[in-house]
């Protein structure tokens, strides 16, 4: 359970060439991932610092839609 006094990151929603991302209400100093909207082999992240503000999010394992794209057609026409 939460301590009453801690910091909170508040929901955000980042919108990339990833994909669009909701990221819910956290805890500070805790992280929060989401699976890859497109595909890829993990999930996006993002980490809420000790004061509650959000860090960057990393989508470095998720495809963009184009990625996304070419893959299927490349798998369609094998």
């Amino acid at each position: 359970m939460p301590c009453s006094n801690a910091a909170f990151c508040t929901k955000s929603v980042t919108t990339t060439r990833y994909g669009s991302y909701t990221w819910n209400i956290t805890e500070a100093e805790l992280s929060f991932t989401l699976p890859c909207q497109y595909g890829g082999s993990s999930q996006a992240f993002r980490q809420c610092n000790e004061l509650g503000d959000w860090e960057d999010a990393e989508y470095e394992q998720c495809f963009t839609y184009s990625e996304s794209v070419l893959l299927y057609v490349k798998n369609v026409s094998s």
